[in-house]
């Protein structure tokens, strides 16, 4: 129980670098890497601040994951993972996190996520949705 709930937190994490890092408008003198990291340094703050509002703006109408299922679901986990402290002192860590680009769909990976529960790493999916790129799934290997 404790493992699943470990995994759970960490895959609402990444669920938050994306949803926040990919929610940028495209600006006609960015590129798509430059908007997605510009998207995904404002998830980077939303997750400290613990603004739930924030984190979700960036998510897409047409999120889909495995366990939450859409987007009002990972809501309500992201939030629950706060309100239990899971999200308290989480490091997330984008230095090695290589953005990809094809046409209008872009994966993101590693974002490394750790804390108490220990390390994941995790890749995004993000589409661009009128010019601005949100989350629309996400993926963490080894869970």
């Amino acid at each position: 129980m404790k493992t699943r709930m470990t995994v759970i937190v960490l895959t609402a994490l990444l669920v938050g670098v994306v949803v926040a890092g990919c929610a940028t408008t495209v600006r006609q003198t960015q590129t798509p890497e430059e908007a997605i990291q510009a998207g995904l340094e404002d998830w980077q703050t939303a997750m400290k601040d613990h603004d739930i509002d924030g984190i979700m703006a960036l998510f897409s109408e047409q999120f889909e994951h495995f366990d939450w299922r859409d987007k009002a679901g990972a809501r309500r986990f992201i939030q629950e993972a706060m309100d239990i402290g899971y999200l308290d002192d989480v490091v997330i860590n984008l230095d090695n996190a290589a953005i990809k680009v094809d046409g209008g769909m872009a994966s993101v990976y590693p974002v490394e996520i750790s804390g108490a529960f220990g390390t994941l790493s995790m890749e995004l999916f993000l589409t661009l949705e009128n010019d601005n790129w949100l989350l629309t799934g996400l993926d963490a290997p080894g869970m």
